[in-house]
């Protein structure tokens, strides 16, 4: 096969380690929604690439590699980064974050105000369509939230802040939320619309994902590919790329080979023992951008010793996460010492914690913990 066009997409991680003060323990949750947000952002982003040369015909469709399959095409149903590529395609989010900033801004929401402290009202885009022909509605809308809000996924920590949800007309709806929320627009980000009526029915949203996004599910070959076609009533209009598939390739040098071999024109979670070659290859784009994934230690700040704050500040600052992310990803992350993604908005850059060791023995001393008593066994995932 001629190589056509090549590109790699690299998500950078920011590898952190670190002390979750004070709240309670829902990191797994937050993390992963994270994740699901920052490949939604850098996928959207090399879509836009086209033919370089006028002699090759124009070509319809694009093959992605990928490392895992999807536990489910249904978006409520699962926390996993690999459900999160597919869900894009075949679904929107009632607000989006910004590619640059992270800010929210309108999607299917085209726009909302604040009536007061605990009430917001949202206006829906007229004529959006499902893939089943149905124009989305106010309806939907709140179904699709009570539906998340019932799930075991990353959907239900996303569906907490509100009381109660109000239906004003068929575009408009009010949010009321159980107190002052300051994260009512980001959490909204994390909701996608689904159809009242398949909702009410029972519809399997695995076997048949339907959602308002520019992609329409075709197949899913387990364990090889998922593919997807155009919607061409997509309220944003028609993509251009007409045939999208998601080829399975868990094994990172075979996803190398088969980019270079021109079987496929992207990649998802580069090996980073093959990114050296694949940046002197000329026929090959490297995308490096900080993104919003991070990998991290989950403590239970409800067991000893790591219920004690300064316990956890010593652990922070024992581990050079600087020296991890040289040997473990070839230096291509960030040492994190705080919960928040570096490029998200709020992240707390001067903090007390760094990698310290002196600091560290500061904070056992004043925990009282004796480490001749500690063990604890990490589980990696």
């Amino acid at each position: 096969m001629k190589k056509f066009l090549s590109l790699v997409l690299v998500i950078v991680l920011a590898l952190g380690l670190f002390a979750a003060c004070g709240s309670s323990n829902n990191n797994t949750a937050t993390t992963t929604t994270t994740t699901t947000t920052t490949n939604t952002n850098t996928s959207t982003n090399t879509n836009t690439n086209t033919a370089p040369a006028s002699t090759t015909p124009a070509r319809d469709d694009v093959i992605i590699a990928t490392a895992n399959e999807p536990p489910t095409l249904a978006p409520h149903l699962h926390s996993a980064v690999a459900g999160g590529y597919m869900n894009i395609l075949t679904h929107n989010t009632l607000l989006r974050s910004n590619i640059d900033t992270l800010d929210p801004e309108p999607q299917l929401i085209e726009s909302w105000e604040v009536l007061d402290d605990h009430t917001w009202q949202f206006k829906l885009r007229e004529g959006v369509k499902f893939h089943n022909g149905h124009v989305l509605n106010a309806e939907d809308v709140k179904a699709s939230m009570e539906f998340a809000r019932e799930q075991v996924s990353f959907t239900a920590s996303y569906s907490q802040f509100w009381d109660s949800i109000e239906v004003i007309d068929d575009l408009t709806f009010n949010v009321v939320t159980k107190e002052v929320y300051a994260k009512t627009l980001i959490d909204m980000s994390s909701h996608y619309a689904l159809p009242k009526e398949l909702l009410d029915s029972g519809h399997d949203f695995n076997a048949d994902p339907v959602g308002t996004g520019p992609y329409k599910f075709v197949k899913w070959t387990l364990g090889d590919k998922v593919e997807f076609e155009a919607f061409e009533d997509y309220y944003e209009g028609a993509p251009a790329i007409k045939h999208l598939t998601y080829r399975i390739i868990p094994e990172g040098s075979s996803r190398t080979i088969a980019l270079e071999a021109g079987e496929i024109d992207f990649i998802v979670e580069v090996d980073n023992n093959d990114l050296p070659r694949l940046d002197s290859d000329d026929g090959i784009t490297v995308i490096n951008k900080t993104g919003t994934s991070f990998n991290f230690l989950v403590l239970n700040n409800e067991r000893p010793p790591f219920d004690n704050q300064d316990f956890r500040h010593a652990i922070n600052c024992a581990v050079n996460k600087d020296s991890l992310v040289a040997v473990a990803l070839n230096g291509a992350g960030t040492g994190n010492y705080t919960q928040t993604p570096i490029v998200f908005p709020g992240h707390a850059s001067e903090i007390p914690d760094k990698y310290d060791v002196e600091l560290a023995k500061q904070y056992l001393e004043k925990s009282g913990v004796d480490p001749k008593t500690v063990s604890f066994s990490c589980v990696c995932s």
